[in-house]
């Protein structure tokens, strides 16, 4: 049963893996965004000041993913022999493994923005003329908000990989529809990735809020932190209401 379900999870990682490169190879090709460094306006916004705050952020990161690689791997060497004997152990190094993932995908954007190639510029008309657009952090979420959503659904709600699945790839798809308005500069169509986005956004709360309902009509009135557990995924639906805007 634990092989079929490892081959399900794999198979369901590999789909949303391959989806979201899929649109963002669409995405970039179609959109061509300009290099911030090949307009001079965008290039003297950035004036060489992002690398200074990447570099205090790189070192803080790369010593919070060292601490908790070693947190990771200390819980890994204390509860190794109960694997087999207490169920589903195996199933408390997800999260922690998880976050040595968001960990080194923070500190991998900071890295990227030293090159500042990978900073974009936006279509004119877009907010404040040749404004940067900083495509890493696009990259980063696609990794890092998957995380949020696997924990807030699978290891703090309970629900199964298979429910998780399309709130997670509606959620990719439109933060790549999102990222791809700041390159149209047609203002009608632009607003029309906007609003696409919004309703896709509206879609995976929706099923968010489901985890939700059938987690407090399904789990136990004594399992830990059972209010918690809904809060949290109730603040990740309003901290990404937040960010879009």
């Amino acid at each position: 049963a634990n092989e079929s379900l490892v081959a399900d999870t794999m198979k369901q990682i590999a789909g949303w893996v391959g989806v979201t490169l899929l649109c963002l190879a669409v995405t970039f090709l179609g959109a061509r965004p300009q290099h911030c460094l090949e307009a001079k306006e965008c290039s003297a916004i950035l004036n060489g000041g992002i690398t200074k705050v990447n570099t205090y952020a790189s070192v803080a990161l790369g010593v919070a993913l060292l601490i908790q690689f070693m947190t990771t791997k200390i819980l890994y060497i204390k509860t190794r022999g109960m694997v087999g004997i207490v169920r589903d152990i195996e199933y408390t190094f997800v999260p922690p493994l998880l976050m040595c993932l968001a960990f080194f995908m923070l500190l991998v954007e900071n890295l990227m923005l030293y090159k500042l190639s990978f900073v974009h510029v936006a279509a004119e008309g877009v907010g404040s003329h040749h404004r940067p657009i900083y495509s890493p952090i696009l990259l980063e979420w696609c990794v890092n908000v998957p995380i949020l959503l696997i924990l807030s659904g699978n290891s703090a709600l309970n629900r199964p990989i298979s429910e998780v699945s399309r709130p997670l790839i509606v959620t990719n798809i439109y933060m790549i529809i999102a990222w791809s308005a700041y390159f149209v500069p047609n203002e009608i169509i632009r607003w029309v990735f906007i609003t696409v986005a919004f309703l896709m956004y509206a879609w995976a709360s929706y099923d968010m809020a489901n985890w939700i309902l059938i987690f407090r009509a399904t789990a136990r009135k004594d399992i830990p932190s059972r209010s918690a557990r809904c809060v949290l995924t109730i603040s990740l639906i309003f901290v990404f209401f937040v960010y879009g805007m």
